[in-house]
C-alpha cells in the first residue's frame, strides 16, 4: 500500500478515493457492464501539470487511453471507446450545461445502446476526466470524485511504478 499512498499523496487525493478509481477501470476490463457510481477527475491551473499524461502513464499501452472532449455523443465516437479502458473527459469545466447534462447520463450507464440497428454493448471502459476551474456545476456535481492537484505530477515515476500501483490496487 505503499506506492498507492504516495501516489494518493501526489495526487493529493484520499486513498479511497484513489483505490475507487483504479478498481472501478479493473471491474470494468474483467466484468463489462459493471456499475461505476462515481467519476475521478484531476483539477489544476491550466498548463503543464500532468493530468492527461498521467492518466496515459497508468497504461503500457497508450492505445488503452482515449483523450477526448466529446462535443456529442456519436455512434462513431462510442464505438472506438470499447478499444480502450479508459476515456479521458478533457475540460470538463468548459463545456456547456447542455452537453455536461448529456454526457453524464451517457456516463453512468451500464451498456451503450447505439440505436435500433446495432445490439446494446456492456461498457468494458471507465471515464474520467479532467478540469481547470472548479465550476459551481463540478463542485456541486456528487458522483464526480476531484483530486485537486497542488504540483505537477511526477509521471516518470507512475510509469516506473505502473505495476506496483495496480497490484496494490487489486
Amino acid at each position: 500500500m505503499n506506492t498507492l499512498k504516495h501516489l494518493a499523496n501526489e495526487l493529493n487525493c484520499d486513498l479511497e478515493t484513489l483505490l475507487t478509481f483504479l478498481r472501478d477501470v479493473k471491474q470494468r476490463e474483467i466484468n463489462p457492464g459493471v456499475t461505476v457510481n462515481k467519476m475521478f477527475i484531476l483539477q489544476s491551473p491550466p498548463g503543464g501539470y500532468g493530468k492527461s499524461r498521467f492518466y496515459n502513464a497508468l497504461f503500457e499501452n497508450t492505445r488503452d487511453v482515449c483523450e477526448t472532449v466529446m462535443e456529442g455523443l456519436y455512434v462513431d465516437n462510442m464505438k472506438c471507446f470499447h478499444h480502450t479502458k479508459l476515456v479521458v473527459a478533457d475540460f470538463l469545466d468548459e463545456w456547456s450545461d447542455y452537453r455536461y447534462t448529456k454526457f453524464m447520463k451517457y456516463a453512468f450507464t451500464t451498456h451503450d445502446n447505439w440505436g435500433k440497428r446495432f445490439p446494446s454493448v456492456a461498457k468494458n471502459y471507465t471515464i474520467c476526466g479532467t478540469c481547470t476551474k472548479l465550476t459551481e456545476r463540478l463542485r456541486n456535481d456528487e458522483r464526480l470524485n476531484i483530486a485537486r492537484l497542488q504540483k505537477k505530477i511526477d509521471v516518470e515515476w507512475v510509469k516506473e511504478n505502473r505495476d506496483r500501483i495496480w497490484s496494490e490496487a487489486v
